[in-house]
Protein backbone atom coordinates (compact mmCIF):
# COMPACT_ATOMS: atom_id res chain seq x y z
CA UNK A 1 0.00 0.00 0.00
CA UNK A 2 2.65 2.26 0.71
CA UNK A 3 4.63 1.80 -2.10
CA UNK A 4 1.22 2.23 -3.98
CA UNK A 5 0.73 5.68 -2.47
CA UNK A 6 4.49 6.69 -3.51
CA UNK A 7 3.75 5.66 -6.69
CA UNK A 8 0.64 8.03 -7.00
CA UNK A 9 2.07 10.42 -5.32
CA UNK A 10 5.14 10.81 -7.53
CA UNK A 11 2.83 11.09 -10.76
CA UNK A 12 0.62 13.71 -9.13
CA UNK A 13 3.98 15.49 -9.12
CA UNK A 14 4.87 15.06 -12.60
CA UNK A 15 1.30 15.86 -13.68
CA UNK A 16 1.97 19.35 -12.39
CA UNK A 17 5.37 20.26 -13.55
CA UNK A 18 3.70 19.23 -17.32
CA UNK A 19 0.95 21.63 -16.28
CA UNK A 20 3.34 24.37 -15.14
CA UNK A 21 5.91 24.00 -17.88
CA UNK A 22 6.32 26.98 -20.28
CA UNK A 23 5.55 26.07 -23.57
CA UNK A 24 8.90 26.81 -26.02
CA UNK A 25 7.92 29.35 -28.69
CA UNK A 26 7.78 28.25 -32.22
CA UNK A 27 10.63 29.20 -34.27
CA UNK A 28 8.53 31.43 -36.81
CA UNK A 29 10.48 31.07 -39.88
CA UNK A 30 11.84 34.37 -41.61
CA UNK A 31 9.59 35.31 -44.80
CA UNK A 32 11.81 34.33 -47.82
CA UNK A 33 12.17 37.23 -50.48
CA UNK A 34 10.97 36.50 -53.72
CA UNK A 35 10.91 39.49 -55.78
CA UNK A 36 12.43 43.34 -55.68
CA UNK A 37 10.76 46.23 -57.10
CA UNK A 38 13.65 48.21 -58.36
CA UNK A 39 12.02 51.42 -58.30
CA UNK A 40 11.80 51.36 -54.62
CA UNK A 41 15.27 50.74 -54.55
CA UNK A 42 16.49 53.62 -56.45
CA UNK A 43 17.95 55.96 -53.72
CA UNK A 44 20.04 53.27 -52.44
CA UNK A 45 21.78 52.37 -55.33
CA UNK A 46 25.46 53.75 -55.46
CA UNK A 47 24.48 56.23 -58.45
CA UNK A 48 21.52 56.98 -60.89
CA UNK A 49 23.49 55.95 -63.77
CA UNK A 50 23.88 52.64 -62.25
CA UNK A 51 20.18 52.11 -61.22
CA UNK A 52 19.58 52.85 -64.73
CA UNK A 53 21.90 50.29 -66.04
CA UNK A 54 20.55 47.53 -63.89
CA UNK A 55 16.51 48.71 -64.47
CA UNK A 56 17.64 48.80 -68.11
CA UNK A 57 18.94 44.62 -67.98
CA UNK A 58 16.44 43.34 -65.94
CA UNK A 59 13.38 44.90 -68.11
CA UNK A 60 15.19 43.39 -71.37
CA UNK A 61 15.48 40.15 -69.71
CA UNK A 62 11.85 40.33 -68.34
CA UNK A 63 10.41 41.70 -71.32
CA UNK A 64 11.77 38.66 -73.41
CA UNK A 65 10.48 35.93 -70.92
CA UNK A 66 7.22 38.09 -70.56
CA UNK A 67 7.78 38.92 -66.91
CA UNK A 68 6.64 41.92 -65.19
CA UNK A 69 8.80 45.20 -66.02
CA UNK A 70 10.57 46.83 -62.83
CA UNK A 71 10.53 43.96 -61.04
CA UNK A 72 13.52 41.74 -60.63
CA UNK A 73 11.59 37.87 -59.74
CA UNK A 74 14.25 36.41 -57.72
CA UNK A 75 12.88 32.35 -58.10
CA UNK A 76 12.34 33.03 -61.79
CA UNK A 77 16.03 34.54 -62.03
CA UNK A 78 17.28 31.31 -60.29
CA UNK A 79 15.54 28.57 -62.20
CA UNK A 80 16.44 30.41 -65.80
CA UNK A 81 19.76 31.59 -64.60
CA UNK A 82 21.59 30.10 -67.88
CA UNK A 83 18.33 31.02 -70.33
CA UNK A 84 18.80 34.47 -69.14
CA UNK A 85 22.92 34.00 -69.40
CA UNK A 86 22.74 33.04 -72.88
CA UNK A 87 20.17 35.50 -73.85
CA UNK A 88 21.99 38.23 -72.68
CA UNK A 89 25.39 36.57 -74.58
CA UNK A 90 23.07 37.26 -78.14
CA UNK A 91 21.36 40.40 -76.71
CA UNK A 92 24.20 42.59 -76.09
CA UNK A 93 26.72 40.62 -78.25
CA UNK A 94 29.32 39.43 -75.75
CA UNK A 95 32.58 38.28 -76.40
CA UNK A 96 34.00 38.26 -73.11
CA UNK A 97 33.13 36.30 -69.92
CA UNK A 98 34.04 39.59 -68.16
CA UNK A 99 31.66 41.62 -69.83
CA UNK A 100 28.89 39.34 -68.96
CA UNK A 101 30.18 38.90 -65.05
CA UNK A 102 29.57 42.41 -65.44
CA UNK A 103 26.06 42.16 -66.59
CA UNK A 104 24.90 39.51 -63.57
CA UNK A 105 26.96 42.21 -61.13
CA UNK A 106 24.54 44.94 -62.42
CA UNK A 107 21.67 42.28 -61.75
CA UNK A 108 22.71 41.08 -58.24
CA UNK A 109 23.18 45.02 -57.30
CA UNK A 110 19.69 45.31 -55.62
CA UNK A 111 20.19 42.08 -53.61
CA UNK A 112 22.66 43.21 -51.78
CA UNK A 113 21.11 46.23 -51.08
CA UNK A 114 18.46 44.36 -48.98
CA UNK A 115 20.50 41.85 -47.66
CA UNK A 116 19.28 38.73 -49.53
CA UNK A 117 21.94 35.59 -49.07
CA UNK A 118 20.18 33.67 -51.43
CA UNK A 119 21.10 31.29 -54.25
CA UNK A 120 21.28 33.88 -57.05
CA UNK A 121 24.09 35.35 -55.55
CA UNK A 122 26.22 32.63 -56.10
CA UNK A 123 25.69 31.51 -59.15
CA UNK A 124 28.55 33.15 -60.41
CA UNK A 125 30.23 29.73 -61.25
CA UNK A 126 27.53 28.52 -63.65
CA UNK A 127 28.82 31.30 -66.24
CA UNK A 128 31.84 29.03 -67.09
CA UNK A 129 28.69 26.68 -68.94
CA UNK A 130 27.98 29.38 -71.20
CA UNK A 131 30.05 29.11 -74.54
CA UNK A 132 31.56 32.96 -75.34
CA UNK A 133 34.24 33.81 -77.58
CA UNK A 134 37.00 35.49 -76.47
CA UNK A 135 37.76 38.38 -78.77
CA UNK A 136 39.34 41.36 -77.32
CA UNK A 137 39.25 43.19 -80.14
CA UNK A 138 35.72 43.15 -80.94
CA UNK A 139 34.37 46.13 -81.22
CA UNK A 140 32.07 47.54 -78.39
CA UNK A 141 29.58 50.47 -78.87
CA UNK A 142 30.26 53.70 -76.69
CA UNK A 143 27.32 53.04 -74.25
CA UNK A 144 28.07 49.40 -73.84
CA UNK A 145 31.71 50.91 -72.77
CA UNK A 146 29.80 53.03 -70.49
CA UNK A 147 28.04 50.69 -68.77
CA UNK A 148 31.19 48.76 -68.25
CA UNK A 149 33.08 51.30 -67.31
CA UNK A 150 30.47 52.20 -64.23
CA UNK A 151 30.18 48.80 -63.62
CA UNK A 152 34.19 48.70 -62.85
CA UNK A 153 33.52 51.82 -60.58
CA UNK A 154 31.31 50.06 -58.28
CA UNK A 155 32.79 47.08 -58.30
CA UNK A 156 36.66 47.57 -58.49
CA UNK A 157 38.23 46.98 -54.54
CA UNK A 158 41.47 49.33 -56.00
CA UNK A 159 40.81 53.37 -55.65
CA UNK A 160 43.62 53.38 -58.72
CA UNK A 161 41.05 50.98 -60.94
CA UNK A 162 37.87 53.40 -59.87
CA UNK A 163 40.30 56.58 -61.21
CA UNK A 164 40.92 54.73 -64.28
CA UNK A 165 37.51 53.76 -64.83
CA UNK A 166 36.73 57.24 -64.68
CA UNK A 167 38.90 58.56 -66.53
CA UNK A 168 37.85 56.75 -69.41
CA UNK A 169 34.16 57.62 -69.11
CA UNK A 170 34.28 60.75 -68.89
CA UNK A 171 36.41 60.75 -72.69
CA UNK A 172 40.27 61.10 -71.32
CA UNK A 173 41.98 58.90 -73.44
CA UNK A 174 45.39 57.75 -71.94
CA UNK A 175 47.69 55.19 -71.58
CA UNK A 176 47.42 53.37 -67.73
CA UNK A 177 51.61 54.64 -68.18
CA UNK A 178 50.32 58.32 -68.18
CA UNK A 179 47.46 57.94 -65.51
CA UNK A 180 50.19 56.41 -63.19
CA UNK A 181 52.83 58.92 -63.70
CA UNK A 182 50.27 61.48 -63.28
CA UNK A 183 51.03 63.95 -60.04
CA UNK A 184 48.80 66.21 -58.68
CA UNK A 185 50.75 68.57 -55.93
CA UNK A 186 53.50 70.42 -58.30
CA UNK A 187 54.36 70.47 -62.16
CA UNK A 188 57.52 68.62 -63.47
CA UNK A 189 59.21 68.52 -66.78
CA UNK A 190 59.55 64.58 -66.93
CA UNK A 191 55.69 63.90 -65.33
CA UNK A 192 52.12 64.41 -66.14
CA UNK A 193 50.07 66.81 -63.95
CA UNK A 194 46.81 66.84 -62.69
CA UNK A 195 45.96 70.31 -61.60
CA UNK A 196 42.76 69.89 -59.61
CA UNK A 197 42.41 73.24 -58.83
CA UNK A 198 41.90 74.80 -62.47
CA UNK A 199 41.35 71.28 -64.03
CA UNK A 200 43.97 70.96 -66.57
CA UNK A 201 45.26 67.92 -67.40
CA UNK A 202 49.46 68.38 -68.62
CA UNK A 203 50.88 65.44 -70.59
CA UNK A 204 54.75 65.35 -71.09
CA UNK A 205 54.33 63.63 -74.16
CA UNK A 206 57.10 61.08 -75.24
CA UNK A 207 59.39 61.26 -78.36
CA UNK A 208 60.00 57.55 -78.78
CA UNK A 209 56.39 56.75 -78.86
CA UNK A 210 55.57 59.65 -81.44
CA UNK A 211 52.83 60.96 -78.70
CA UNK A 212 53.69 65.05 -78.21
CA UNK A 213 53.11 67.51 -75.15
CA UNK A 214 49.46 68.57 -74.74
CA UNK A 215 46.94 69.39 -72.12
CA UNK A 216 42.94 69.36 -71.84
CA UNK A 217 40.36 70.92 -69.36
CA UNK A 218 38.70 68.22 -66.85
CA UNK A 219 35.25 68.08 -66.02
CA UNK A 220 34.22 69.52 -62.74
CA UNK A 221 32.39 66.64 -61.54
CA UNK A 222 35.02 64.39 -62.65
CA UNK A 223 37.46 66.47 -60.34
CA UNK A 224 35.21 66.04 -57.57
CA UNK A 225 35.26 62.00 -57.51
CA UNK A 226 38.53 61.45 -58.06
CA UNK A 227 39.62 63.76 -55.05
CA UNK A 228 37.48 61.07 -52.78
CA UNK A 229 39.62 58.45 -54.24
CA UNK A 230 43.32 60.05 -54.22
CA UNK A 231 45.18 58.46 -50.66
CA UNK A 232 45.49 60.57 -48.14
CA UNK A 233 48.91 62.24 -48.11
CA UNK A 234 49.97 61.08 -51.88
CA UNK A 235 51.49 63.43 -54.46
CA UNK A 236 50.03 60.98 -57.35
CA UNK A 237 47.07 60.59 -58.82
CA UNK A 238 47.07 56.68 -58.75
CA UNK A 239 49.67 55.30 -56.05
CA UNK A 240 50.12 51.68 -54.04
CA UNK A 241 48.64 51.59 -50.58
CA UNK A 242 51.33 54.14 -48.35
CA UNK A 243 51.51 56.45 -50.99
CA UNK A 244 54.27 55.73 -53.20
CA UNK A 245 54.23 55.80 -57.35
CA UNK A 246 54.30 52.41 -59.28
CA UNK A 247 57.58 52.01 -60.80
CA UNK A 248 57.06 49.46 -62.81
CA UNK A 249 54.42 48.90 -65.58
CA UNK A 250 50.69 48.62 -64.36
CA UNK A 251 48.15 45.99 -65.94
CA UNK A 252 44.29 46.35 -65.72
CA UNK A 253 44.16 43.23 -63.87
CA UNK A 254 46.88 44.56 -61.07
CA UNK A 255 44.06 47.01 -60.20
CA UNK A 256 41.09 45.15 -60.28
CA UNK A 257 39.30 46.28 -63.84
CA UNK A 258 37.64 43.86 -65.99
CA UNK A 259 35.35 43.61 -68.68
CA UNK A 260 37.09 46.13 -71.46
CA UNK A 261 40.61 46.64 -73.20
CA UNK A 262 41.95 50.35 -73.85
CA UNK A 263 41.62 49.49 -77.61
CA UNK A 264 37.69 48.78 -76.96
CA UNK A 265 37.71 52.04 -74.90
CA UNK A 266 39.81 54.02 -77.26
CA UNK A 267 37.93 52.83 -81.02
CA UNK A 268 34.65 53.45 -79.35
CA UNK A 269 35.29 57.24 -78.43
CA UNK A 270 36.80 57.87 -81.68
CA UNK A 271 33.61 56.64 -83.29
CA UNK A 272 31.76 59.41 -81.07
CA UNK A 273 34.19 62.17 -81.89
Amino acid sequence: MKHYLYLMSEKIKVNIVAKNKIPKKKITPKTRVTKINLTELREKFTSDSYYRTTHSIVNKINNHFGWEESILPILKYEDHFDEIMRYLVDTYVIHRKETLTAKLSAITHPLKIIGYTGHLLNMRSHLKKINIPDNSNTYIEWDEIVKILETNIYNCRHPGGKIIALTYKYGYLLSISEITKTKIDNREKTLNYLDLDDKIWYIVGDINKNKPERQFNVNVEFIDLVRKLIRVGSSWLISKKAGNPYTSPVAMKHLNLSGFTINQVKRALEKQI
